[in-house]
């Protein structure tokens, strides 16, 4: 029984090991504009970046500087892994939507 708890303790701190240390960043697609547009991070963080569209048609997500090209869906959140951003502007827009449809990710 002793064997079994220190198993499941061991899993629970490998587990909480694993997470630590990555932040979620969001934006979302509303009126054909990303609401924040500008989003500020860490460098060398670990990074999941949602991107939801409200709107009733597709977007392009795209991005040079992430090397990202993926659509968004209407009422579909897409995430995006993002590892060790060094400091700079990284930009995305829609390949598709009109030229408002841009954003930007500062890394300090």
């Amino acid at each position: 029984m002793k064997t079994r708890f220190y198993v499941f303790a061991l899993l629970l701190v490998f587990g909480a090991t694993l997470g630590a240390g990555e932040t979620t960043i969001k934006t979302t697609i509303r009126n054909q504009r990303f609401i924040p547009d500008e989003i500020r991070i860490k460098a060398e963080t670990k990074v999941i970046f949602q991107i939801s569209n409200e709107d009733k048609v597709p977007v392009e997500f795209e991005s040079s500087d992430l090397n990202k090209e993926k659509m968004v869906l209407p009422g579909k959140t897409l995430e995006i892994a993002l590892k060790g951003l060094k400091p700079g502007i990284y930009e995305f827009f829609s390949d598709f939507g009109p030229q408002a449809l841009r954003g930007r990710i500062i890394v300090e």
